[in-house]
């Protein structure tokens, strides 16, 4: 970026997130770890409240918005105010957020809550499974391709989906259904139960941070405590990369009626949340 060149660290730590606002807490971090200086302690804290903001407003306006579906506004009122009142947004009046596939479907149907009505139209009028990839997830102990954005010379889903390890949750739908709508929409809901409970997130190493779109991660070479160059790769460059999760999850949607693919296309999309304005544009032959 030549933005940073010149600039202490300190200045770039400071300054990139005020540059990139939408994920202030996670450019920070990335940016950080990757000058070599320490994290706050009340950055981890940060960067929670800033993820789970993000897949609330995900799960409860963006999503059902794109689908129609009545949204639920009022749900970010409560992220790092009232957890008790925000479950209650997100998961209705169960004690407990869905842990399987089949609790998933029960509890979708009762249609409770905005991302209850999502899931349900997920599963009920689509194929759970369009969008998928078929891609390999992001892993964060691979080298990376940075004029690529790619892994091993492949291009890699990076999501929150990647980082969630071997939640039975989303394998069981991943063995099913594959990686694809049902198991973003699942995954943001299992990090934001996580994020709720107190979960403790991976530290920023090597350049690299959690955000709630996937791994940010960012990369200098800094001569007399000045910055000659700084890199960085988020989510969306990922996807974005030539044959990637975006154009791969829209070009494996199969043909039906105009309007049926424009709510799928919309939302396969969106859940793979492009942190940059943009329009889904459909053209009927």
């Amino acid at each position: 970026m030549a933005l940073l060149r010149g600039k202490t660290p300190a200045a770039a730590a400071r300054l990139l997130p005020l540059v990139y606002p939408i994920c202030a807490a996670a450019q920070e971090a990335s940016a950080r770890s990757a000058l070599g200086m320490a994290e706050p302690c009340e950055l981890s804290e940060r960067l929670r409240t800033e993820i789970l903001r993000d897949h609330v407003d995900s799960l409860c306006r963006l999503w059902p918005e794109a689908l129609g579906l009545r949204p639920d506004p009022s749900a970010l009122l409560a992220v790092g105010h009232d957890g008790r009142a925000l479950r209650m947004c997100l998961f209705g009046a169960d004690p407990d957020p869905p842990a399987t596939l089949s609790e998933l479907g029960d509890w979708a149907g009762r249609g409770a809550t905005a991302p209850a009505r999502v899931v349900h139209r997920v599963l009920t009028d689509w194929d759970p499974g369009w969008g998928s990839t078929g891609l390999p997830l992001f892993d964060s102990a691979a080298t990376v391709n940075w004029a690529s954005a790619t892994q091993n010379g492949r291009v890699v889903e990076n999501g929150p989906g990647a980082r969630l390890g071997a939640a039975s949750f989303l394998d069981d739908i991943a063995a099913r259904q594959g990686r694809g709508t049902l198991w973003r929409v699942a995954a943001c809901l299992v990090e934001a139960d996580r994020l709720l409970s107190s979960l403790l997130l991976p530290p920023a190493a090597n350049g690299s941070a959690p955000c709630s779109r996937g791994t940010l991660m960012g990369r200098a070479l800094i001569s007399e405590n000045r910055i000659v160059r700084f890199d960085r790769l988020t989510p969306l460059d990922f996807a974005l990369a030539p044959g990637g999760a975006m154009s791969a999850a829209v070009e494996g949607l199969p043909a039906m009626p105009d309007a049926a693919f424009a709510d799928a296309a919309r939302l396969v999309v969106a859940t793979l949340s492009p942190c940059i304005p943009h329009e889904v544009e459909i053209e009927t032959p």
